[in-house]
């Protein structure tokens, strides 16, 4: 019916040759309030998300009280949900060269391609935040999906894995330049019921007809075009036992000893959903050998690699003794600290200690 609705507002508006009326966002946040996410029972929601079917607000009326408004989320999700002016998005979607809109680069890696990373324009990366805050992180996604979720990571990711038999890691092959536009549009397509508003959307987010690996909108999308993928798999290895969870491309499947026997349907379920496995970075862990999930080892307990550790350590006691050949900069030393309190906390308080009696000489 929103869908309806829609089609004959526009069909109303060309026949009349009614202009689009100007938007004025100082108008709207006064109406409207400061925004906040939907709180109301999940019957007034569109499904499979915390989106409002209808936007409503209370406007005062002109001597006393208060009048209640409501618009069609469909109608009203750019204006009065996202609260962007459409003549502007519509001029950095489709007027916009990409070449203007994103910013190529290449990040190194060793023995292996760079990485390139398509980094959008500043007013553009404030657009796809809003989009990726008040719509994509509305949704809801599976328990298996760990990757670029709030209250989730690498270690909530590793720890169904901890202490099995055997480990087997799958990847999907060029996984971001494999989404194309006309997926990124199904998405908002299936969230959103107005057509054009999708059609919108779908550009802002897209970089030369696929997805940009770069913008705050990437991961998420990713995420829900690999919904179904991710609900197959997990009743899957529900019926035969088996741990599942995924972190971005990365796949990790653990069990008993025929954990390995999953392989062909998982092989069978990513084709179907257009997408294809690197044969090469899929490995299959058992219990003699590191057993390493998302650069975490899951042996006995979920802990970061000794190697990564060791180094760590050396380096906070060359700058503990003050020896030459100390390379390691504050801020990346913090993110360490702070990465290893997340696993070893006991060890990252010792190398804190040993760096706050250096501050205190």
């Amino acid at each position: 019916m929103d869908f309806v609705a829609y089609l004959i507002m526009d069909l109303i508006r060309l026949l009349t040759n009614r202009k689009e009326k100007p938007y004025d966002r100082k108008r709207v946040d006064k109406t409207l309030g400061p925004w906040s996410a939907f709180k109301g029972p999940s019957a007034e929601c569109i499904p499979g998300t915390r989106l409002p079917r209808k936007i409503v607000w209370h406007r005062p009326r002109l001597l006393f009280g208060r009048k209640r408004e409501e618009i069609d989320f469909a109608i009203g999700v750019m204006t009065h949900w996202l609260r962007l002016e459409p003549k502007l998005m519509r001029f950095i979607a489709y007027f916009l060269r990409d070449t203007e809109k994103y910013k190529v680069r290449e990040i190194p890696r060793p023995g292996r391609e760079p990485r390139r990373i398509e980094e959008p324009m500043a007013l553009l990366k404030f657009v796809q935040r809003r989009i990726l805050r008040r719509i994509l992180e509305q949704t809801d996604l599976p328990d298996c999906v760990h990757g670029f979720v709030r209250g989730r990571s690498i270690g909530t990711a590793a720890a169904p894995h901890a202490h099995k038999e055997v480990v087997v890691c799958c990847d999907i092959e060029n996984f971001f330049p494999t989404i194309t536009v006309r997926r990124v549009w199904g998405v908002f397509r299936s969230l959103i019921v107005n057509p054009r508003v999708s059609n919108l959307l779908a550009a802002l987010t897209t970089y030369q007809g696929r997805l940009p690996q770069g913008a705050p909108t990437s991961p998420m999308i990713a995420n829900l075009v690999l919904r179904r993928l991710d609900r197959r798999l997990a009743a899957l290895t529900r019926s035969r036992g088996i741990e599942y969870t995924r972190y971005a491309d990365d796949m990790i499947f653990s069990g008993g000893p025929d954990t390995p026997k999953i392989l062909k349907a998982v092989r069978a379920f990513v084709a179907e959903e257009g997408f294809t496995l690197n044969e090469k970075k899929t490995r299959i862990l058992r219990r003699g050998r590191r057993q390493e999930v998302c650069g975490l080892v899951v042996n006995e307990r979920v802990g970061i690699p000794r190697l990564w550790r060791r180094r760590l350590r050396a380096e906070v006691h060359r700058l503990a003794t003050g020896r030459d050949g100390a390379k390691a900069a504050p801020a990346r030393l913090r993110g360490e600290l702070a990465f290893l309190q997340c696993f070893h906390p006991e060890e990252a308080g010792k190398h804190a200690r040993k760096l706050l009696a250096l501050l205190k000489q």
